[in-house]
């Protein structure tokens, strides 16, 4: 058995404990016995148990080394450069992949991260209601 949806299916996502039972459905009594034999490992080494401290810790020290001036300032603005053959340059600003995302603020803290995480491979998703005027007669 791949150990690939096993510990996300720990935390219960739908789409990955479908997955898992699908591959558990397709296994031999053998690879089944197998599975369970070697699955108290795989828990160890990547559970979320042991995962969730070492992401955290690699988040931690991530925020000690984003982009930016060396007190701290970061402006939002970040792009990658990477001129091919040609005219282009760094100086082209349309040759660029804007990645300032990576420093959102919910990538930033570990708990956000999760809760993020969660939500996307749980399928929680935010209903957005129908336009309506508000007082003023302005349209949001």
């Amino acid at each position: 058995m791949a150990a690939g949806p096993i510990s996300p299916a720990e935390r219960m996502y739908p789409n990955l404990v479908v997955l898992r039972e699908k591959m558990w459905q397709a296994l031999t009594q053998a690879e089944r016995e197998r599975a369970v034999a070697e699955g108290a490992a795989l828990y160890d080494r990547f559970g979320d148990k042991v995962a969730n401290p070492r992401l955290t810790a690699v988040i931690v020290r991530q925020n000690s080394e984003i982009t930016g001036s060396r007190t701290g300032y970061v402006d939002g603005r970040l792009a990658v450069h990477a001129p091919g053959g040609g005219t282009a340059s760094v100086q082209d600003k349309s040759s660029g992949v804007d990645v300032s995302a990576m420093y959102d603020a919910w990538r930033l803290n570990p708990e956000r991260y999760w809760a993020v995480e969660d939500a996307a491979w749980k399928g929680e998703r935010v209903n957005v209601g129908s336009v309506r005027k508000v007082d003023g007669g302005q349209t949001p």
